[in-house]
């Protein structure tokens, strides 16, 4: 209930605020960008820009960081809220670097329609709602 609500409050907002929304990303860069806005764009001002100009971090090194940051504050709130730390939801989500990676492959970037149903694949095998039932059940 503490993630189901939250999520089909998002999911619905996104299917009728948006009209280009996640469900049509065709990698999972444009997912991690489309699917919650307003944090991504606190993550990018914040994080990655300030990583990029500050620390003199690579890009990639940049986002790596940021997606690191991202899953360490989603596995402390979940922590506080069951009060154990299992690490499926970092794991999960640190899994999505190299699959933002794979995304910005020129092959990939030619084929729009095989990179939405490769996420869509991947989606529906790894959902928030199938991680917090490990992470109670574990």
């Amino acid at each position: 209930m503490v993630w189901h609500t939250p999520s089909d409050v998002q999911y619905s907002g996104n299917l009728t605020l948006s009209p280009g929304a996640w469900w049509n990303s065709i990698d999972f860069g444009e997912y991690a960008r489309d699917w919650n806005r307003p944090v991504h764009n606190f993550l990018l001002r914040h994080v990655y820009n300030t990583s990029i100009a500050s620390y003199k971090l690579s890009k990639w090194q940049a986002s790596l960081a940021t997606f690191a940051l991202s899953a360490c504050i989603h596995e402390f709130i979940m922590a506080c809220l069951f009060r154990r730390i299992r690490g499926y939801l970092a794991v999960a989500q640190l899994m999505q670097v190299p699959l933002v990676a794979m995304g910005r492959v020129k092959f990939m970037r030619q084929r729009k329609v095989l990179g939405n149903v490769m996420f869509w694949i991947v989606s529906s095998k790894k959902t928030p709602h199938s991680l917090s039932c490990l992470w109670n059940v574990y």
